[in-house]
């Protein structure tokens, strides 16, 4: 079975050893040799397997010259200089890297780099080099219906599709109309019991969300080729008992890998942390602000659901007019009145909907 952008798979260490230079070379970092050799440490340590060396302590000693007796709890040293080293990156990824498909950050609460794609310059980039994208049907545009027609409706009537229809054209099933962003998590990489505490930990953090699905069943290698374009596995693997963990969020049908974090060794033996260490993974991926939602809207794949649920949210962070309007069009369109008689501010109702229109279907 053929397995598209297999090369696209891993974040390989080229990568980012490239983004890296890219980032020390940057007018942004020229002005600070203390955040370049910062970032460097910490890059290249995680890069040779070392992860679970970078802590406050040997980055005072290695990167600030700080003697032996440093004591990273109470100097608060490398905390500030993490600090500074973050709002560095967030400003070269706003400016001189705003178009870096490969970002790298560094965590609250750690000093591990991340390494994530920024989806929508990684797929202008490609699709400006002639590459394909990792999805497996044209998407028409969206639906051309009128404000305030039901999109049960104008399917129904025969007065539009969805802008996710198959090649054939026909019209989508309301259930396709409602479907979210599925995660099905795989633990089979991790032998010791530190899985079962992320996976968890995952669970509980995933479930204070709105507009996701999380399902304990990974997707078999078979499985693959009949993977939704909104099916998404979280793995979590690990050498041996000893050795990092390592989460990785990858897009089920074309096996891109969208984002990769490590906990090091020594925070991975406790449950606390290991929690600590699965709620920044889901607080990066799977917010409607996270990188699985702007994944799906980049490639085509985000559902009248997924669209109503991100207008909403936008409406909720700043009660603009135009959010209002932006949100009330989606509401309007995604469910008949006897359904939601008034618009709601309350993301919970627009999930709600999902099990109505399997009723109704």
């Amino acid at each position: 079975m053929e397995k598209p952008l297999n090369h696209f798979r891993e974040i390989d260490g080229e990568r980012i050893s490239t983004s890296l230079k890219r980032i020390l070379e940057s007018r942004i970092f020229s002005r600070s040799e203390r955040l370049r050799s910062f970032l460097k440490f910490v890059v290249e340590m995680e890069q040779q397997g070392r992860a679970q060396e970078i802590k406050g302590y040997t980055i005072g000693i290695d990167v600030f010259s700080r003697d032996q007796s440093f004591d990273a709890g109470s100097d608060p040293l490398v905390r500030v200089q993490a600090g500074k080293l973050r709002r560095l990156l967030n400003l070269y990824y706003a400016d001189e890297g705003r178009r870096e498909a490969l970002r790298i950050r560094i965590p609250l609460g750690g000093y591990v780099p991340i390494y994530e794609w920024n989806v929508a310059s990684y797929i202008e980039r490609h699709t400006h080099e002639g590459m394909s994208l990792p999805h497996r049907e044209a998407r028409s545009e969206r639906a051309s219906r009128e404000p305030g027609t039901p999109i049960n409706t104008a399917i129904n009537e025969g007065h539009g599709r969805d802008r996710c229809s198959p090649a054939d054209g026909g019209a989508r099933s309301r259930s396709e109309l409602y479907r979210l962003p599925r995660i099905h998590i795989d633990c089979s990489g991790i032998a010791d019991g530190r899985g079962l505490p992320f996976v968890n930990a995952v669970r509980l953090a995933a479930g204070l969300l709105h507009g996701i699905e999380l399902t304990a069943r990974p997707i078999e290698d078979d499985d693959l080729a009949a993977a939704h374009d909104l099916d998404f596995t979280l793995s979590i693997s690990a050498s041996n008992s000893t050795r990092p963990l390592c989460a990785r969020l990858l897009h089920a049908g074309s096996r891109l890998q969208l984002f990769s974090q490590i906990c090091d060794a020594g925070a991975a033996t406790n449950r606390l942390q290991i929690a600590a260490f699965a709620n920044q993974v889901v607080a990066h991926t799977m917010p409607i602000a996270g990188l699985i939602y702007q994944f799906a809207k980049c490639h085509g794949y985000s559902t009248a659901l997924m669209d109503c649920l991100e207008a909403t949210y936008k409406y909720n962070l700043d009660s603009s007019s135009a959010a209002y309007w932006e949100a009330s069009y989606h509401q309007t369109r995604l469910a008949h009145s006897r359904h939601l008689p008034g618009f709601t501010t309350n993301l919970a109702d627009l999930v709600a909907l999902k099990g109505v229109a399997t009723q109704d279907s």
